[in-house]
């Protein structure tokens, strides 16, 4: 387990091991003192010594012995003996060394003062509490800064994947704000595509949030902004209490401002500008801001590849729809073609020679499969605009009667003469029309193809709020193994690539991205009694009861009854 500084036993183990050591400090260096002065009267004394021994050793008192006398006293530090016999002199000289001799032998004990140990180890126990409390500081500032680092970042693990990269930002700016002293924070990315707006604004937290405005590429550099300066040297800058340090970009000068750059790999992305009204605070934050804005940088870049690596899946998908657009383009168009070029050629070059009733007869097969070329024309234009651009709706009110119109513009008379549309009540559909109508149109058109007697077209509510349109046929239904593969664009089951009906398996695939385009859905079944059902059911406001009380579109009513 580990112990934090400045808490329980340790800390008091700490404190009386620094007392110990302080006490044992101050009589080592108070002991060490006292021994080189020690040191210094012992040779002193000792010179003394030899002086007085030589003083006595000269028999007649002479000058020479008298100098030898003042020297051992200068040694000894004490007034040389004056008017009395040398020998006298040379014994109360001895007397004052021998008591130096013996004071050298209780000198550890009788030598230290015990003020001068007490102030030693009050100093240094007043530096030991002044460094603990520095460490006990520090080590608050890091848990701190640990903690709200932990609690800005952490949300970020509960985040979609698929969520937006602004609601990712805008959860780290919003913790930042409640758990460290930063006001207001906006995060903008470098944008390479517009040189007279080289910063976007990405998101925005707080009052007064830090705005940069509209900024061209020349004014990122160091020399004439901070933002330059920190982009360029990728490092933090501060703009100042009072904004005075320099401007954030020419013309715009912000205070109390951190500009961050966003770094990730080596490499600016973007800048993360935090703004407080607390003066200094900067300094205090700044670690803890950098590495937020390295993980801004992480969430930043991770978006940029995904939306990347996207594009590249898109581009790829529609290379493969074009393939296999003109695959089957190629394959589909070359039997109507060929059955209208040879019809065509017959009747110009035997016109004489073809009785009027089978000259009916070919153009009839020109004309149908005229029409055939021509509906296998707009669903390829159709499939290509759908995965292209998708589908653009025009939504509003229309009757069963504006359905049944378009639906019979669609067919030759004579075969839409087998197609029966029952509205069941339904006075009034919110869709497009022209899109609904063409859904329904590719839905009949498959059903008429395969089946040879009438294609029932159904509209009803099976919810208050809810449309459905169910196309019913007598045909040989579909297999159960292909059921859900009919909606797939150029899929044709093998039973149905075996026959003669000619198909291009794009008409109920573009029908089903129109009813998603409408929020429903599109979905087929064996009928019990024999045939195929395919529904298409999408939603409807809730303002249908009105609708459906005054009618809408030209008919105003409901279409009962046969086509035209």
């Amino acid at each position: 387990m580990s112990v934090e500084v400045g808490s329980g036993p340790s800390r008091a183990r700490r404190w009386a091991l620094a007392a110990a050591g302080a006490a044992a400090a101050s009589a080592a260096v108070v002991w060490l003192g006292d021994l080189a002065r020690a040191r210094a009267q012992l040779r002193a004394t000792t010179v003394a010594l030899n002086a007085l021994w030589a003083a006595v050793a000269d028999p007649g008192g002479t000058a020479r012995a008298r100098g030898l006398l003042r020297l051992a006293a200068r040694e000894l530090g004490v007034r040389a003996p004056h008017g009395s016999p040398v020998a006298t002199g040379a014994g109360r000289l001895f007397d004052v060394a021998a008591g130096r001799l013996f004071a050298f032998t209780v000198w550890p004990v009788a030598s230290v003062d015990p003020l001068v140990i007490a102030a030693l180890v009050a100093g240094v126990v007043v530096a030991y509490w002044l460094k603990e409390r520095a460490d006990e500081r520090l080590a608050g500032e890091r848990r701190e800064l640990t903690r709200n680092l932990l609690a800005i970042t952490g949300g970020l693990g509960g985040l979609s994947r698929d969520a937006p990269v602004q609601a990712a930002v805008a959860d780290i700016l919003q913790q930042l704000r409640e758990h460290t002293c930063v006001r207001s924070a906006s995060v903008v990315t470098l944008s390479h595509a517009d040189p007279q707006d080289a910063l976007v604004a990405l998101q925005q937290a707080g009052p007064g949030a830090p705005s940069l405005g509209r900024v061209p590429r020349a004014y990122l550099d160091g020399r004439l902004s901070l933002v330059g300066r920190a982009i360029a040297e990728k490092v933090p800058v501060y703009t100042g209490d009072d904004g005075g340090d320099g401007y954030a970009v020419p013309g715009t000068r912000l205070a109390r401002t951190g500009i961050f750059p966003l770094r990730h790999q080596g490499q600016v992305h973007g800048l993360l500008l935090a703004e407080s009204d607390e003066p200094g605070w900067f300094a205090r934050w700044r670690d803890l801001l950098e590495v937020i804005a390295q993980e801004v940088a992480i969430v930043v870049v991770n978006d940029r590849l995904e939306r990347a690596a996207s594009e590249r899946a898109r581009y790829q998908e529609m290379a493969r729809v074009r393939s296999e657009i003109l695959t089957n383009v190629s394959h589909e168009l070359r039997t109507p073609l060929g059955l209208i070029k040879g019809y065509a050629e017959t009747l110009r070059d035997h016109a004489g020679r073809v009785p009027p009733a089978e000259q009916k007869e070919f153009l009839e097969v020109i004309a149908t499969e005229s029409d055939e070329l021509g509906r296998l024309v707009e669903n390829l234009l159709a499939m290509s605009r759908i995965e292209t651009v998708g589908i653009e709706l025009d939504l509003g009110w229309f009757s069963p009667d504006d359905l049944a119109q378009r639906l019979a513009r669609d067919f030759p008379p004579a075969l839409y003469r087998r197609v029966a549309l029952d509205a069941g009540g339904v006075a009034a559909i919110h869709g497009d029309v022209r899109q609904i109508a063409v859904a329904v149109s590719n839905a009949v058109h498959n059903a008429l193809k395969y089946a040879s007697g009438e294609v029932r077209v159904a509209i009803f509510r099976p919810a208050p709020r809810e449309v459905r349109v169910a196309v019913r046929d007598r045909g040989p239904g579909v297999p159960d193994e292909d059921l859900g593969r009919i909606f797939e664009r150029f899929y044709r089951s093998a039973r149905d690539a075996r026959s003669e009906v000619r198909g291009s398996g794009l008409g109920l695939s573009i029908a089903r991205r129109v009813l998603e385009a409408h929020g429903g859905s599109m979905w087929a079944h064996n009928r019990p009694e024999g045939g195929l059902e395919v529904c298409m059911q999408w939603p409807q406001p809730g303002d249908g009861d009105a609708a459906e009380s005054r009618g809408a579109g030209p008919g105003g009513g409901a279409a009962g009854g046969r086509g035209p």
